[in-house]
């Protein structure tokens, strides 16, 4: 008897351990019961918010009693991609929190022609425990997650630097021959504290702040051409990567005189004393 109860026991062990390698951690039906200042319609996975920093999305639990977090330990960044995206939205943010730690990974992302793609990079430390993922819409408005899922880095080949001009403007021709999935990075600087005085007085961490801005050279003031914000992570020197494929739009408009291109820049918030740009590089992806 003893025997059968331990191959029972042994089989059901097993079953469990393959059912939670092959859980789909994207699935909708993790977003129904999380979220604030917002809805979600499961049938449509339509989303509405209601209040401007609402927030909607994935829960899994926190390891202390509330669910079992994910372990996304296999994968590198979560995509999510929104379509009929309406209201005043002007951008949308990212973020995973991690069950053991305070530490946020966060990325802010715009809105093109009624659609947008989120990408942010899991904390190579601790996505092995993920409490929670979730989008916040800096404005009243409404969008359907089209798709949502992990996906491991791919690899590139050498990193070639982008000229730049006096002005912080890169020629669009530099991107010619590249293709959507190659990776730009843009690298700064900063010194300073990362602690800072927020609009009610009172001393914050700056973590997660716009430090700085990606737009088109045309549209250099974002009135017609959607900017990226460059969220600050850390005090020193870090590097914001995208897609090429996010920034064609930028890279398509051209100004009064016939440019073309991307303009960059970073400044001091808070208690830093100083930001600058150190480099732009692109890198193919490696099929």
């Amino acid at each position: 008897m003893n025997r059968i109860l331990f191959i029972i026991s042994f089989v059901l062990a097993l079953t469990s351990c393959t059912s939670e390698e092959n859980r789909d951690w994207m699935s909708m039906e993790y977003v129904s019961h999380f979220g604030w200042d917002s809805s979600f319609d499961p049938e449509t996975n339509h989303v509405e918010y209601n209040m401007s920093w609402g927030g909607r999305g994935w829960w899994y639990g926190d390891d202390n009693g509330d669910g079992v977090s994910a372990d996304l330990s296999d994968y590198d960044r979560v995509v999510v991609e929104l379509t009929d995206i309406k209201g005043k939205v002007g951008q949308f943010n990212l973020c995973v929190n991690y069950s053991i730690t305070n530490v946020m990974s966060r990325n802010a992302s715009t809105i093109v022609d009624g659609h947008a793609t989120l990408r942010v990079d899991l904390d190579s430390i601790y996505k092995k425990n993920v409490k929670n993922i979730y989008i916040q819409c800096d404005s009243v408005g409404e969008m359907v997650i089209k798709r949502a899922y992990l996906e491991k880095r791919p690899k590139y080949g050498p990193a070639k630097t982008l000229d730049m001009t006096d002005l912080g403007v890169i020629s669009s021709d530099q991107f010619e021959g590249y293709s959507d999935k190659a990776r730009v990075d843009f690298t700064f600087n900063t010194t300073g504290d990362i602690m800072g005085i927020d609009e009610k007085g009172e001393l914050v961490e700056m973590k997660g702040w716009g430090v700085g801005i990606i737009c088109s050279v045309a549209d250099v003031l974002g009135a017609e051409v959607t900017p990226y914000s460059i969220l600050l992570t850390n005090i020193g020197e870090e590097t914001y990567s995208c897609d090429l494929g996010d920034l064609r739009y930028m890279l398509s408009v051209k100004d009064d005189d016939g440019e073309q291109g991307l303009y960059w820049t970073v400044w001091p918030i808070g208690n830093i004393t100083e930001a600058h740009i150190i480099r732009t590089t692109i890198s193919e992806v490696l099929e």
